[in-house]
């Protein structure tokens, strides 16, 4: 369900008129510039007894456009009620959870929604995946505002959060596929000094410097703090991944000190290039991440979400619709019904084919779920 331009009451309203069963629960995705006082809804919400969990993004997608005003709400049949993760550092599970996903007849999918500019992601994910590994498929992204202010962008039934994850175990099969399109032009570079998201140090110089020279000797406009996120969102990193696309991390921000801050951790001493992409190439990407999902026969309630980073919008400018015709099409193909649905996020999630569960920037994680 799609809706814009309603007040809370009405919001509310309509979801009670769903009449939501006990085995299944609300995904509520809402883009930032829809202006609801999120506790009086969950307050709201929770008088009819309803497992639901959502967050806040740069813009939510449905059809072919995006919507930074608009809100998605998918009913979604659970294994449990969604779990809330406030201390990353311990990602404990309650082992009535864990069985119920190792008894579980078939790969069922874990839907994550995290605050995209908590430190450690890459962290929590390990732990995350160390936890319950390939027992079921991973698909979600980071929340967030686009201005890069640290706020409250994740809830679920218990409250309003920051530097916090959700996780929703969903009772459908899924198909994913995780593609950027971006094309290495510079490196190896040796991440010779950094801290979490920070790098400090590229090849053992100042990293800004470092990148400044290079991204300067590929286009004619000079780089500064001023204009740093302009120029850079064109030229992000990639972090070397044996047999597969490059790990994308997004450079947002410089400092005085010549440090560059990214949206996910760097691995100290990791192989950094520097990467730069066209809009055909993007696009491209997106359509063969769908491509990716396809499935092998028919099967009964099929529905998407699309996971596609609110800095490749901001790349492809006027040329993001051509990306979401794109995927809409691939979309059909897979099944005529398919409607597209999804959010722009501050960072995305996904196993990567059958590796461990990763954080990416600049990517599309296309899913197709499936009973």
């Amino acid at each position: 369900m799609f809706i814009k331009g309603l007040e809370l009451k009405q919001i509310v309203q309509e979801i009670a008129n769903l009449k939501v069963k006990r085995n299944e629960m609300l995904l509520i995705l809402i883009g930032e510039k829809y202006l609801i006082d999120i506790p009086q809804f969950i307050k709201a919400l929770n008088k009819y007894n309803t497992k639901f969990c959502g967050g806040i993004f740069p813009a939510v997608i449905y059809g072919e456009k995006k919507y930074e005003d608009g809100i998605i709400i998918k009913i979604l049949p659970v294994l449990v009620s969604p779990v809330l993760i406030k201390d990353l550092k311990d990602v404990l599970l309650n082992e009535k959870i864990l069985e119920r996903l190792r008894n579980h007849p078939y790969k069922s999918t874990a839907i994550l929604l995290v605050d995209g500019l908590m430190p450690n992601i890459s962290v929590f994910l390990s732990e995350l995946f160390c936890t319950l590994g390939n027992s079921v498929n991973y698909i979600g992204g980071g929340a967030g505002s686009l201005t890069f202010q640290p706020k409250r962008c994740v809830f679920t039934n218990k409250g309003y959060h920051q530097n916090a994850a959700v996780i929703a175990f969903i009772d459908k099969k899924s198909n994913l596929g995780v593609r950027h399109g971006w094309k290495r032009i510079m490196g190896p570079i040796v991440a010779s000094k950094v801290n979490n998201s920070i790098i400090h140090e590229l090849n053992w110089d100042k990293a800004f410097h470092v990148y400044r020279a290079v991204v300067e000797g590929d286009t004619n406009v000079k780089i500064s703090m001023k204009n740093f996120f302009d120029v850079a969102k064109n030229y992000p990193f990639g972090i070397h991944k044996e047999d597969s696309e490059d790990i994308v991390r997004d450079p947002i921000l410089t400092n005085h000190q010549g440090d560059l801050i990214c949206v996910g951790e760097i691995p100290d001493h990791s192989l950094l290039y520097i990467l730069k992409g066209v809009p055909e190439g993007l696009i491209k990407a997106a359509s063969q991440a769908v491509d990716d999902c396809k499935l092998n026969h028919s099967y009964q309630n099929v529905e998407s979400l699309v996971v596609d980073c609110t800095s490749r919008a901001l790349f492809l400018e006027d040329n993001f619709e051509k990306e979401l015709h794109s995927i809409k099409s691939s979309l059909v193909s897979i099944d005529s019904n398919l409607i597209l649905e999804g959010i722009l996020t501050l960072g995305e999630i996904s196993s990567h084919g059958q590796g461990i569960l990763e954080f990416f920037n600049k990517t599309i994680v296309a899913g197709v779920l499936y009973e």
